[in-house]
């Protein structure tokens, strides 16, 4: 026998003392019990052979050849029985993936610049589903609560609206939750009549953070002599100044941008053409309070509560929260269409898990 054979006949027989073992406890309800004993000992017979220090290689090729003859022979349960395997994993697969998918985690892209500069346009995001509790697949009936959502947690949620967007997921931060009184003032958020915890601004005189495709231009300050001795009159300047604010709660800390309150800004992206949303830097005022009683809440007008000043807070009833983007400029949030029911909400964002080929250093960087 060849040195080539040798290895061919080697290579053979442990195969079969590896594989027969397995197929033996697999089939072992359709063997008879005879043809079981029988190529067991052959399987050990083969063991034993491989295991000497100098290996009767002819003696190992007769008891390789019988096991093998006795597999083609009663192992051998044709091209359906390999098929059913497959098909078998296959569906134990999807019934793991459906149940981590409608139960656990569920995968997550960022659609809009709304939550700009802590979530950017085509971020990939993990979401929990189950770290508010458990809901009944394809409705909003929860089986059980865990615990309610906490101030400063980015949650992903049903939008509650009866436009063209009902339905669609939205991806915001809850600002306020029920029983808090919650305005804003010059672009800082009051929660009970006291500014956000750790509130504090990070940069000035910087440009905002646009989504991939955004195109911003903004007007001069009418007092910024530089400005115009550079562009001669008043045109239209590229992108948008903004103050980025640090802000805390809930044992989160994250920044929010905000255009400059007197400088006018325009964008528009390469998709749709549209200018984004527009924010006041004070919400709500008077104009708004209109909308705010119909169909905010049923209750109306109960949560609407003025301050002497003329002022208005709005307090979150039981079984809502408040949401709003990072990028409070260019955010249609709660301050639009207002507040986001329990039920509605699906799950917390935990990290992403991919940020495209160009933000590395943003893959699996956690959601704060």
């Amino acid at each position: 026998m060849g040195r080539d054979d040798t290895k061919t006949v080697l290579r053979k027989a442990r195969y079969l003392s590896r594989e027969v073992p397995r197929l033996l406890y697999k089939y072992r309800k359709r063997l008879p019990d005879n043809v079981m004993w029988e190529m067991a000992d052959a399987t050990r017979e083969l063991r034993g052979l491989l295991a000497e220090s100098v290996h009767d290689n002819a003696r190992i090729s007769d008891v390789a050849e019988r096991l093998d003859e006795m597999v083609d022979n009663n192992l051998d349960f044709g091209a359906g029985e390999e098929l059913w395997d497959y098909a078998e994993t296959l569906v134990a697969a999807l019934l793991i993936a459906l149940f981590i998918r409608t139960f656990l985690f569920e995968a997550f892209k960022i659609p809009s610049g709304s939550m700009i500069p802590t979530l950017m346009v085509d971020d990939h995001i993990f979401v929990s589903k189950f770290i508010y509790g458990v809901r009944l697949p394809f409705s909003r009936v929860r089986l059980f609560d865990w615990r309610e959502p906490e101030r400063g947690e980015v949650i992903v949620f049903e939008y509650p609206g009866d436009d063209e967007e009902h339905g669609k997921d939205f991806i915001k931060r809850v600002v306020a939750i029920p029983g808090d009184r919650i305005r804003v003032e010059n672009n800082l958020v009051y929660i009970n009549g006291s500014v956000t915890e750790g509130t504090r601004v990070i940069t000035r005189h910087t440009q905002c953070k646009m989504a991939p495709g955004e195109k911003c231009t903004h007007l001069p300050q009418l007092g910024d002599r530089t400005v115009f001795a550079r562009a001669g009159r008043r045109a239209r300047l590229p992108g948008c100044p903004c103050t980025y604010l640090m802000e805390s709660g809930g044992g989160t800390t994250w920044m929010t941008q905000h255009v400059w309150p007197t400088v006018e800004c325009a964008c528009t992206t390469f998709e749709d053409k549209e200018p984004p949303a527009s924010n006041s830097p004070d919400w709500p005022d008077m104009r708004q309070r209109l909308s705010f009683l119909d169909g905010w809440t049923d209750q109306g007008e109960r949560w609407l509560r003025r301050k002497p000043d003329g002022r208005i807070d709005m307090e979150v009833p039981e079984g809502y929260v408040f949401v709003m983007g990072d990028n409070r400029d260019n955010s249609k949030d709660g301050r639009y269409w207002g507040l986001v029911p329990r039920e509605n909400i699906r799950g917390k964002a935990l990290f992403i898990w991919w940020a495209g080929a160009n933000r590395w250093n943003r893959m699996f960087r956690f959601v704060h």
